[in-house]
């Protein structure tokens, strides 16, 4: 950050986030943790979207099973 000219909000955010890690260390090694760790956000989503889908599907299929109408098409 010893540039002449004006200074970016991105680089000056960065250069605070640095120096906030480097201040709290303890903050620094739990992201690590949590960054290394099977824990992520987005992949129990996508797990939850597929178990809902599965319990759907096997729903939709004992529905259609069951109706008269329909018996024999499956």
């Amino acid at each position: 950050m010893a540039d002449n000219g004006p200074v970016s909000v991105l680089d000056k955010t960065k250069a605070d986030w640095s120096q906030f890690k480097a201040a709290n260390t303890e903050v620094d090694e739990e992201l690590e943790t949590f960054k290394k760790s099977g824990d992520q956000y987005l992949d129990k989503q996508n797990f939850l979207k597929r178990a809902e889908l599965r319990e759907y599907e096997k729903e939709r299929d004992l529905r259609l099973a069951s109706d008269v109408r329909t018996r024999g098409r499956l």
